[in-house]
């Protein structure tokens, strides 16, 4: 097995270090707006879902650069993204976000970091693990829905003119 080229791993390594980080989001979320049980247990189901992408980003470290020889995002997307991960995370320790300005957040950031999933990211050599990894995110694709029909719910019906 041939080693995963450094500039590749890196990048592997911190699309790891942003799932984790997104996970810790959600928590300290789920644990700010614990009084709302449903919407609690969404930010706990989307940690476990982040959790499992970092497990992904293992997984795909794991299989050696005959299987992953590349990415196809570079280094400076990811710390940017991370960057931006952080910060949403100090201001989640220090202070309370309203549960729709939670949501808004959170929904802006999923789909702005889709591109760092694991089979988004990672530029496979071979169709069998590339579709095995569309597989994995296909069963969780479904928590930005999810995010939105949460804040839906939250939203206050429109009146009619």
């Amino acid at each position: 097995m041939t080693a995963i080229p450094f500039s590749t791993l890196n990048v592997l390594r911190r699309c790891h270090d942003l799932e984790v980080l997104m996970e810790k989001v959600y928590r300290e979320l789920a644990q700010q707006h614990a009084d709302m049980p449903s919407l609690s247990a969404l930010w706990l189901k989307t940690a476990a879902e982040e959790r499992n992408h970092a497990s992904q980003f293992s997984l795909a470290m794991s299989l050696g650069g005959d299987v992953v020889p590349s990415s196809t995002v570079d280094i400076q997307q990811v710390e940017d993204a991370f960057s931006s991960a952080s910060a949403l995370l100090r201001r989640v320790r220090s202070s309370r976000l309203l549960p729709r300005e939670a949501l808004e957040i959170a929904i802006s950031l999923e789909e702005r970091f889709a591109i760092f999933h694991a089979d988004a990211a990672i530029a496979f050599s071979s169709s069998s693990h590339e579709k095995l990894f569309h597989a994995m995110m296909a069963a969780d694709k479904q928590h930005v829905d999810a995010l939105r029909q949460e804040l839906q719910r939250l939203s206050p019906a429109k009146q009619p003119d």
